[in-house]
């Protein structure tokens, strides 16, 4: 783990991330919160996910005092691989990950940075950070904690902190986070398969075995009308992504980085408290999806096997 490097001091380059698909009525608030933004150097790479509701005509149409890329999808195949196009546009530092229905303040990016740096100091110089997130507003009350999900048993003991510490997280939010760019190449990106859902854990528990930590800025609020855990608001395509997502995840870390006994507490939740049990059909689809995956499945499990054993090795 030796060639993990800490954060240089100074002004890094930070790139935005912003994913569009079907994002118009958000976009006033989105770019003059952007305008606002009082760190420098920045760039927006934004992705247009396929929209065909105005949003890129909106973005060219109004500039930001700082550049702004635009770069294309022909078919929206969720957030992650609009995610990977972004990152092997841009050689920054960092990037920030912003759904656009975030509302947030001038200094967001400031602080970010500045806790990146700050934590640097405090940690061995093997090991760095992976990533900032703020804290998060729901209707204008706190949001879901960011610290690590209670339920999630890690296999190996040390995988991650199971308190929080000097505001460590499990994870980044994908909603809104900044993230080393660093880690995501080392990564080769986040996973396809692990799409619209689930991907926080699993690049989260793989940086963990790199020497990463994730922080959170518990007084840096961001608004963000997200819906309660898993599938409360989704349907149709929506939901067969995120559940897809979750459960490529969880099947790829099942008993090497998280205890077997976290992917049965998840298969409780989804077949009884959220009541998927009573649609037969669609779990049917699941399961025989999931039986074509088997072969990608465990390439990614040896893959991950691997990043396991070269951090027992170090």
């Amino acid at each position: 783990m030796a060639d993990v490097q800490p954060i240089p001091p100074g002004q890094d380059r930070v790139t935005i991330v912003v994913v569009l698909t079907f994002d118009r009525p958000h976009l006033e608030q989105l770019w003059h919160d952007l305008s606002l933004q009082t760190y420098r150097p920045l760039e927006v790479l934004v992705v247009d996910n396929d929209s065909h509701d105005g949003s890129v005509e909106f973005v060219q149409a109004h500039p930001l005092p700082f550049s702004v890329r635009i770069i294309h999808k022909e078919r929206n195949e969720g957030v992650t691989p609009a995610w990977n196009l972004a990152l092997r546009n841009t050689q920054d530092p960092w990037v920030l990950l912003i759904s656009p229905d975030c509302v947030f303040p001038p200094d967001l990016v400031q602080r970010m940075v500045d806790c990146a740096h700050a934590r640097a100091t405090r940690i061995p110089s093997s090991e760095a950070v992976g990533g900032v997130s703020p804290t998060f507003l729901w209707k204008g009350r706190p949001a879901a904690s960011l610290d690590s999900p209670p339920h999630f048993h890690p296999r190996q003991r040390g995988l991650f902190p199971g308190v929080a510490r000097d505001d460590e997280i499990f994870s980044y939010h994908g909603a809104c986070g900044l993230l080393s760019t660093l880690l995501l190449k080392r990564l080769g990106g986040w996973d396809p398969r692990v799409n619209f859902g689930g991907d926080e854990t699993d690049l989260g528990l793989q940086a963990h075995l790199l020497g990463y930590h994730f922080y959170t800025l518990r007084d840096v609020p961001v608004e963000h009308p997200y819906g309660p855990r898993f599938f409360a608001g989704k349907s149709g395509v929506q939901l067969r992504m995120r559940t897809d997502s979750i459960w490529f995840s969880l099947l790829k870390h099942g008993g090497i980085t998280l205890a077997w006994r976290t992917i049965a507490y998840e298969a409780v939740t989804y077949l009884f408290w959220h009541r998927m049990a009573l649609s037969p059909r669609p779990l049917a689809a699941q399961v025989a999806r999931f039986l074509r995956l088997v072969p990608e499945l465990a390439e990614r499990r040896r893959q991950l096997r691997a990043l396991w054993k070269n951090r027992v090795s170090a």
